[in-house]
């Protein structure tokens, strides 16, 4: 790059030295050059924010609902501790009930529900009630005619703006309301309390009755299968006339029973012993093989020759059962076949007692399971009139206020220098080529 004078070219001239960094003390005097502005924005700001804490306050109310834990509650430690020969009804403890009760209260059904709880209560004849007062405040807000069908929704919209849920802690359920009126806060989260409180517990008792409709038409079918066996009981008992089933027939019965449960044993036994003696005779066949030593080839054949005797021995015993039970068999076997016949009778109407049994207990546990649930929702606290302040405070707004405006300020001026047009040179011996 070239420089000229008109034409003249001066050796003494040297080209601009490159411009040097910004250093902070030129950063901040450009600030507190526009101090005025910094000051006159805060000034803005908290006027705004006094006006705002003056004629438009947020009060903010909050309530806990409790839901007890099954595993911890009196009730259900005296259902565990109730002996069922079947098993009963079973009751699991879960982990999560705040958050499914939750689910529940976030549904449009809930505030559908709450939604008709204040309509009711405006509608009730004590006018000059306060929940009555701040509930027709409320409704004041909307400008939807109250005849329009779509009205009970459109109130349930509003409330499930003003109306939050979060859990805390274990079982706990907060409820949290804002609103510019003291009053619609504090009714409407008492009133959100009662309502949740009346859905969750409803919702248990409806899953509840529908448990013990169940049980109580299985219980009556049992009952009618136990009376069709005793009369098929008695009926096969009178077709036979005579029956002479006397102590000695019963007792032989049970021992050719116990003889066939012997026989069976013992071929079992038998049967295992001659897999485990296939497997020790391939691994002791490997070992000659293979240079083993002499000990665990002893140990394996000695395993061998003692599994062979208990064999011998089994056979032996199953030899003197089978020749037993063939002896004895013949002389009662005009008696087995109707014998089989009252056991099988018999059996039938064990398990169906049994059934029957098992379904009247869980019958009782729901009627316990109903008692606890009936106070298993509780409010833990609800908000008063006394508690509720304006959030935030005025000196808590005040400095938001300051500290937003400079925020705003320091970032307008720093757009404006950073965007701002370099003024140009006005040295007429210098120019680009």
């Amino acid at each position: 790059m070239e420089t000229f004078n008109h034409g003249y070219k001066s050796p003494d001239l040297k080209p601009p030295e490159p411009q040097e960094e910004v250093t902070m003390l030129e950063v901040v005097t450009v600030f507190l050059g526009r101090w005025k502005y910094l000051v006159t924005l805060a000034l803005v700001f908290v006027l705004i924010a006094l006006v705002k804490h003056k004629y438009y306050p947020i009060y903010p109310s909050t309530g806990k609902l409790i839901i007890k834990d099954q595993s911890d509650g009196q009730i259900q430690s005296f259902l565990k501790n109730i002996p069922s020969s079947f098993g009963g009804l079973s009751i699991q403890n879960s982990s999560d009930q705040v958050n499914k009760a939750i689910i529940f209260l976030e549904t449009n059904d809930f505030f559908m529900s709450l939604a008709q709880r204040v309509l009711d209560i405006v509608q009730m004849d004590q006018l000059d009630a306060p929940d009555n007062m701040a509930f027709q405040a409320l409704l004041a807000q909307i400008k939807t005619p109250k005849d329009d069908p779509e009205y009970l929704q459109i109130l349930a919209s509003k409330l499930d703006t003003m109306i939050s849920f979060s859990p805390s802690k274990t079982g706990q359920i907060i409820f949290k309301v804002k609103s510019s009126n003291k009053s619609i806060s504090v009714y409407l989260v008492n009133a959100a309390l009662d309502q949740a409180k009346e859905v969750l517990i409803a919702h248990e008792m409806n899953e509840l009755n529908r448990a013990e409709t169940y049980f109580q038409s299985e219980v009556e079918k049992v009952k009618k299968r136990l009376d069709e066996l005793e009369g098929e009981t008695v009926f096969k008992l009178r077709e036979k006339d005579t029956i002479s089933v006397d102590a000695k027939t019963d007792e032989t019965s049970r021992y050719l029973n116990e003889l066939r449960k012997n026989i069976n044993d013992n071929k079992i036994k038998i049967s295992e012993n001659n897999l485990l003696l296939k497997s020790l005779r391939k691994k002791l066949k490997k070992g000659q093989h293979a240079e083993t030593n002499a000990l665990s080839k002893f140990d394996l054949s000695n395993k061998i020759l003692m599994i062979e005797d208990e064999n011998k021995a089994y056979r032996i015993r199953l030899k003197t059962y089978e020749s037993y039970l063939k002896k004895n068999s013949g002389q009662s076997q005009k008696l087995v076949p109707f014998q089989n016949e009252i056991e099988k009778i018999k059996n039938n109407y064990l398990f169906e007692s049994k059934v029957y049994e098992n379904l009247r207990d869980s019958l009782a546990r729901i009627g316990l399971q109903k008692t606890f649930v009936l106070y298993s929702v509780e409010i833990l606290e609800q908000e008063r009139m006394s508690r509720v302040k304006s959030e935030p405070g005025l000196i808590m707004m005040i400095l938001i206020a300051i500290m937003l405006s400079q925020i705003i300020g320091f970032g307008a001026i720093y757009l404006i220098e950073l965007f701002k047009p370099l003024r140009k040179t006005k040295d007429p011996l210098y120019f680009r080529v």
